[in-house]
C-alpha cells in the first residue's frame, strides 16, 4: 500500500486535533479502517480516506446549524 494512503498515530492526532491515546481508542473501537501490521510490537496504521470520511461525517454531525 502507498506511503502517502497511511498514517501514523501521531500525524491522525496533528491532523485531527485529538490526543494521540484518543485516536488509539477509536482505532481499537473500529472508527475508521486502521491495522497492526507487526502486532503489538508496532503501532497503528491509519487508512487516510477512512479517516478523512469519519472526521467529516463527524464534525457535520456536531455542526451548529439553524433550522430555516
Amino acid at each position: 500500500m502507498s506511503k502517502e494512503l497511511l498514517l501514523t498515530v501521531d500525524e491522525a492526532a496533528s491532523m485531527t486535533g485529538y490526543a494521540p491515546w484518543t485516536i488509539r481508542q477509536f482505532c481499537n473501537r473500529g472508527m475508521f479502517s486502521a491495522e497492526k501490521p507487526r502486532g503489538n510490537k508496532g503501532g497503528w496504521q491509519i487508512l487516510r480516506p477512512s479517516l478523512e470520511k469519519w472526521w467529516s461525517d463527524k464534525r457535520r454531525s456536531s455542526a451548529n446549524r439553524r433550522a430555516k
